[in-house]
């Protein structure tokens, strides 16, 4: 029969036992599986960051070749209307055409075919060597708008060509066709800064590729040209395969494809594919498996040494702490599932004179604290929910954060101002329901709204079919002018796209007059003590009024003042001096284009 002191030396043994294992259910277990979770959610977490990664580099480049063709389109329209001119003696046609294109950074010639496809002349750029094919192929032959051939790898890079038809004689209706020769040095140039800058200058993490996934832009130089091994691994399968088969026959598959992974001469690589949307380009971006979830692994070596060091610590608490914290350490453990289960309003009673109380009451304020910190984002979330809808996204901010205080009065400075109006709005109404019109009108204004902010604007106001917007206020910015103009021209390109569906859907096609005039006025918040608007008011906005008012259909007039501060935003055209209504002196009317 045990003693006494054999009974209690026992219990106590049996106790620290008892307590030992709870420490380790209690902390190790579920220090285990919230690891497990978080490493999870983790994993999950980094790889739509991958994709992300993979995604935006791919449309960063795809971007980049849009606004290429959509230059050289922009070029081959002017040498096209420059050869057609019949203003210009023909003698002069050619030269003026060749002169058009020499500060071109992309367009290395343009060949000119006539209706039988035979080369009229060739507009070559200084030092341009290059043999072009004299009879028009069929891929680029009787082009309507704009087409794309196959790249061509030459031995100073390689070029895209990029075909556009005209008129060139309005009485016998005769067209040709210009083919200019694009190069892709930009978009290798642009290959190589991703490289260095998102994937440690890695050159295979970014391709551009031909149908037959020849190599026309890569960080190296050294592979233009050369064939890669990619169709050869399980990367083009399924719907890639699919997508590299419509880009092969000429198709436009521009969906961007899932990120899928394969494996490569390098191991395990985690890639995605896209085709570009305006040319037969196939753009893949790239990285190893190991470099991007170094991470997760990092991270899993971590939690390990955290549930080791634990675990040593729950046996050890176990068998020295075994009397004094099992009831206040209870009362934590079950004031921390409370606040897991965000209920803030949990009692907790911890009077042991030591560090656990000093925890217990470190833990009740930090209830506090959460409480009152999700009130606080929560008040101020509906403040700048109701803001929003009144204030300038920038001034929101300042309202929240008490930087702009709401009273009357205004400041002097340079701005520069937009005013789109609905080019006959009037008809419009007439012939369309008001719904539909309603309807239209709110989602040219949320196009117009979000072309504003892409630009840094701020919206100032709707006035029935007409949008005011400016730059340069509440937020300085240096080139305000500039970001105005570039707003003025998306607004009729993106337009263009809008019309097609509101044609389809409604019925009807909106056109944009556009004013555009840069100079002082007075910002600030008008109106009374009760209601009030931040707005700017002087003669910059008159003369924006003005020039709108003055603009056709799909026109956009600005300011001599906006071309000499943003000569380089667009290409202007003077229209002379023009007198309008309440200014005595005349505007100098400057068309954009």
């Amino acid at each position: 029969m045990k003693t006494p002191r054999l009974k209690l030396a026992s219990a106590r043994g049996r106790y620290r036992a008892k307590l030992t294992a709870g420490a380790l259910l209690l902390v190790v277990v579920p220090l285990a599986v919230v690891s497990w979770l978080a490493l999870r959610s983790f994993r999950l977490s980094l790889e739509d960051q991958v994709k992300e990664r993979l995604y935006s580099s791919i449309d960063e480049v795809a971007q980049l070749g849009d606004r290429e063709l959509a230059t050289g389109q922009s070029q081959l329209e002017v040498v096209g209307d420059l050869l057609s001119d019949s203003k210009i003696a023909p003698a002069n046609r050619t030269e003026r055409a060749r002169a058009s294109i020499a500060g071109s950074p992309t367009i290395a010639s343009i060949v000119v075919y006539d209706a039988t496809g035979e080369t009229v002349d060739i507009l070559r750029k200084p030092g341009d060597l290059a043999q072009y094919p004299a009879k028009l192929s069929s891929e680029l032959a009787n082009a309507v708008g704009q087409r794309v051939g196959a790249p061509v790898i030459t031995n100073d890079g390689a070029r895209l060509p990029l075909a556009w038809s005209f008129v060139v004689d309005e009485t016998s209706h005769e067209r040709w066709t210009l083919v200019a020769q694009l190069r892709l040095d930009a978009m290798a140039d642009r290959l190589a800064e991703l490289a260095e800058r998102r994937f440690d200058g890695h050159p295979d993490a970014l391709w551009v590729l031909t149908r037959n996934l020849e190599v026309v832009a890569n960080a190296d130089p050294e592979l233009l040209g050369r064939t890669t091994d990619l169709a050869q691994t399980s990367l083009f399968s399924g719907n890639a395969r699919t997508a590299l088969g419509d880009l092969a026959s000429g198709g436009e598959a521009v969906q961007t494809l899932s990120v899928s992974e394969y494996q490569g001469p390098q191991g395990t690589m985690v890639a995605g594919v896209r085709t570009l949307q305006s040319a037969p380009l196939l753009l893949v971006a790239q990285l190893s498996h190991r470099q991007a979830f170094a991470p997760v692994e990092r991270m899993r070596r971590a939690v390990f040494v955290v549930v080791g060091v634990a675990a040593g610590l729950s046996v050890l608490a176990g068998f020295l702490l075994a009397r004094r914290m099992s009831a206040p350490v209870a009362q934590l453990v079950g004031f921390a599932d409370q606040l897991a289960a965000r209920n803030f309003d949990a009692k907790l009673d911890v009077h042991t004179g030591d560090e656990l109380e000093v925890l217990g009451d470190a833990l009740r304020g930090a209830a506090d604290g959460i409480v009152a910190g999700e009130r606080k984002l929560l008040d101020e979330q509906q403040i700048r929910g109701d803001l929003g809808r009144y204030l300038p996204a920038q001034l929101v901010d300042r309202v929240v954060a008490r930087q702009h205080k709401l009273q009357l009065g205004g400041v002097r400075q340079d701005v520069t101002v937009i005013f789109a109006d609905v080019a006959a709005f009037t008809a419009l109404v007439e012939q369309h329901p008001p719904e539909v019109v309603v309807t239209v009108l709110n989602q040219m204004f949320t196009l117009l709204t979000e072309l504003i902010f892409r630009h840094g604007g701020t919206v100032d106001k709707f006035m029935g079919d007409c949008v005011m917007a400016f730059w340069n206020a509440p937020d300085a910015q240096a080139d305000h002018v500039e970001r105005a103009v570039r707003c003025a021209k998306d607004m009729l390109r993106w337009l263009e796209a809008a019309n097609a569906v509101w044609e389809t859907e409604h019925g009807l096609t909106v056109h944009l007059a556009i004013g555009v005039h840069t100079g002082e006025a007075v910002v600030g918040n008008f109106g009374s003590q009760t209601r009030m608007e931040y707005t700017c008011v002087g003669d910059t906005v008159n003369v924006a009024a003005r020039l709108e008012h003055l603009a056709r259909p799909q026109q956009i007039l600005a300011s001599a003042q906006v071309r000499n501060a943003a000569p380089n935003a667009a290409d202007y055209f003077d229209l002379g001096k023009t007198s309008v209504p309440g200014r005595q002196q005349p505007i100098e009317v400057i068309e954009i284009d």
